[in-house]
């Protein structure tokens, strides 16, 4: 681990820890998150995403991460082949998302309204499904 990865675990509350194939990344208490390990598959969080306060959850695949943030929106970075970089613009804009799941290369959502959304591989196949009680 490099030294400024180190210093920034041990100047943090750490709330939840995820694993990809490849690196680590750790959401803090002050709902912002930290990663290290191979840059190309997760271990370097893109600006936009390590600037966020808002996130609510971390969930791994592959080799890539999403977040799930307090407004019910989806961001993801990593390996753009599992997964991540490319939420489909479809699921990138929604706002209504109450839980987010990882497995393999994909992720899948489920929205408020019962709607699972899943997709995998570079933002490729999109999987849209509904539950009923």
């Amino acid at each position: 681990m490099a030294g400024k990865s180190r210093q920034k675990l041990l100047n943090c509350s750490i709330v939840s820890l995820s694993a990809t194939g490849y690196a680590f990344a750790a959401l803090r208490a002050n709902r912002s998150v930290v990663a290290w390990g191979d840059n190309l598959r997760g271990g370097e969080i893109p600006p936009e995403i390590a600037a966020l306060k808002d996130v609510a959850s971390l969930k791994a695949a592959t080799y890539a991460f999403a977040v799930l943030r307090a407004d019910r929106s989806v961001v993801s970075w990593g390996d753009n082949g599992g997964g991540g970089i490319s939420v489909p613009p479809g699921i990138a804009r929604l706002q209504d998302i109450v839980s987010l799941s990882a497995s393999g290369s994909s992720f899948s959502v489920l929205r408020a309204n019962g709607e699972r959304l899943a997709w995998d591989v570079g933002g490729d196949n999109i999987v849209h499904s509904e539950y009923d009680d």
